[in-house]
């Protein structure tokens, strides 16, 4: 019922907008109001991205400096750049990003447009959504301009696009969004890791709505050029992590005076010059021609 009232406001709000002629693109309050989102813990979300060993294949990590900064610390920076130059972000009411996290930091999320951060409040509180692959959804709050992500999560966040704004004051155009990122000051923020998957958009409620992929793995890891990092934050490629040889915890086989009892042994002779053989078997007197 709460989830059925939202959409309605939702709709309400956004015909009354219509019709005033403001646009999506140059105004936020007039684009939060037409996205205002409905989503909340009990919204019954089909799992968006890969699962289990799946999941994370072909995903980038990403890793802050493992000691405090000194000073007034540094921000540590990843970026993540879409499958294509640019994707229209218009009508985008969610985005889902695929991450898993070592550790608990407090992260400032959003996505870049030319030199413009679109970013999550800095200031006041809010909330986003993280969803796990068994399907259920927490609420992660805002604070101080961050994420409170909780320990080793893994999953999907979602972001519903309302909340965002211009971190620095610039003016966004939607239909230009190139990038996903994330940053943290490493004087609160550091001994932790964050694999990125895939990225995607919903422009309805996820319950209703299909998925578009803003970046998509299931061809494979894709080019470390579509990464960038900054300020002591790390990134490894699946490719860079060496592929380990198996281990065996002893010989699988029988080793000695009994590696090779009872096995055949061919042998070949001719006879008046055509190529014949024979299989003993070691051990034994039989014998096959």
């Amino acid at each position: 019922m709460k989830n059925t009232k939202q959409r309605a406001a939702a709709l309400i709000l956004g015909a009354g907008f219509a019709l005033s002629g403001l646009t999506t693109a140059t105004y936020f309050g007039t684009r939060s109001a037409l996205l205002a989102n409905a989503m909340d813990t009990a919204t019954a979300v089909t799992y968006p991205f890969s699962t289990g060993k799946k999941a994370f294949k072909n995903a980038a990590t990403f890793t802050a400096p493992s000691e405090k900064g000194t000073g007034s610390g540094a921000w540590a920076f990843a970026q993540v750049s879409f499958d294509s130059a640019t994707a229209d972000m218009t009508n985008a009411k969610y985005v889902g990003v695929q991450m898993s996290l070592s550790g608990a930091p407090g992260l400032t999320v959003g996505f870049l447009q030319g030199g413009n951060r679109w970013s999550i409040p800095q200031s006041g509180e809010s909330k986003v959504y993280f969803q796990k692959e068994d399907g259920t959804i927490t609420e992660l709050k805002i604070q101080y301009g961050a994420i409170a992500f909780t320990a080793n999560l893994s999953g999907t966040l979602f972001i519903p696009t309302d909340i965002l704004s211009s971190q620095f004051g610039g003016t966004i155009d939607f239909t230009k969004i190139s990038a996903f990122f994330m940053t943290a000051n490493t004087l609160y923020n550091y001994n932790y890791s964050v694999t990125v998957g895939e990225i995607g958009m919903y422009a309805g409620e996820p319950d209703t709505t299909a998925m578009t992929k803003l970046v998509d793995l299931s061809g494979g890891e894709r080019a470390k050029s579509k990464y960038y990092v900054a300020d002591g934050m790390s990134l490894t490629m699946p490719s860079d992590v060496p592929v380990a040889a198996p281990e065996f915890a002893s010989y699988p086989l029988r080793t000695g005076d009994d590696a090779y009892k009872n096995v055949a042994v061919w042998g070949g002779f001719l006879v008046r010059g055509i190529p014949c053989g024979a299989i003993l078997l070691r051990g034994s007197s039989r014998a096959s021609v």
